[in-house]
């Protein structure tokens, strides 16, 4: 392993360690399942999504990352879904699964309160076998696994175009001194919101933003805007306060909706390092398949 790039990489995950104690990502607005129980079920269908991100792709073992969700609309005003994020990072890799549940109450047919619950557990290990150099050996590092359950809340206010979110993803604090590279004393809150205008009949400007705020932490915040030509073809950007900047395009193809997003770091020195991060949606809709096959019998 080139050992430039890994100190490089060593000052960098410090960076994001310490920075960032929730996983990021460009398409936040289509898994927000992951940072909110009450979206399970919220839009009404069947949907299975999947994300798929290569961070700092030049660098050899740089991070990389997927996340899985799923959510499906029940009878009984009932949500249930399931929210995995699992990540790789040279030595160390953590997985992050919950099981979601949402009850719908109705204001009127179209304005809905949503509350959610999710329950499950943070699994995170270190393995210094995959250290290359054996040569030096510090006997007072070992190979480290933790496991750690958790509970999670969240409601979500819909409107026809506008939404707001408010969770609090993991809500016990992981007390645990001995763990290094992963888990979080601290239990941020995400508060998210989001409109769609219409500008003609087949455009819709719409924008999203997300708030992640700790008290041991610095706030981070999220935000996206999209051009929606005729709810076939999205063309936008996001903007992260980590100093990110990232082109994304979205394609729907009746039940398929794939996504490409290309982040770049705002900071000169970053840069010229050549840290790119790409990102890559699959999603699809159960509902919409499902409806086509009675619409066709």
């Amino acid at each position: 392993m080139n050992f430039k790039f890994f100190f490089i990489l060593l000052f960098l995950v410090t960076i994001e360690t310490y920075s960032q104690q929730d996983p990021n990502l460009s398409f936040f607005f289509n898994q927000m399942n992951f940072f909110n129980p009450a979206y399970a079920g919220s839009n009404f269908s069947n949907e299975i999504s999947l994300v798929s991100r290569n961070q700092w792709a030049a660098i050899e073992n740089s991070p990389k990352s997927q996340f899985l969700t799923i959510s499906s609309s029940r009878k009984n005003n009932v949500g249930l879904g399931l929210s995995i994020y699992s990540n790789k990072n040279f030595i160390e890799s953590r997985t992050i699964s919950y099981i979601d549940f949402s009850y719908k109450l109705d204001f009127s047919s179209d304005k809905h309160l949503f509350l959610g619950i999710k329950g499950g557990s943070d699994f995170s290990k270190a393995d210094l076998s995959d250290i290359a150099n054996q040569e030096v050996f510090d006997p007072a590092l070992d190979n480290s696994v933790r496991f750690f359950p958790n509970l999670g809340v969240g409601l979500l206010l819909k409107l026809p175009r506008f939404y707001f979110s408010f969770s609090i993803p993991r809500m016990f604090s992981n007390q645990n001194k001995d763990l290094v590279f992963y888990g979080s004393k601290v239990n941020p809150v995400f508060i998210g919101t989001g409109y769609k205008l219409s500008v003609t009949e087949s455009l819709n400007l719409k924008t999203n933003i997300l708030l992640k705020s700790s008290r041991e932490s610095k706030s981070l915040l999220m935000t996206n805007i999209s051009l929606d030509f005729n709810e076939n073809f999205e063309l936008g950007f996001n903007y992260s306060t980590s100093n990110t900047i990232s082109p994304l395009v979205l394609l729907n193809l009746n039940q398929f909706t794939l996504g490409y997003s290309y982040e770049m770091s705002l900071k000169n020195n970053l840069n010229s390092l050549g840290l790119k991060t790409h990102e890559v949606l699959i999603k699809y809709n159960l509902s919409k398949a499902q409806k086509e096959v009675v619409e066709e019998e």
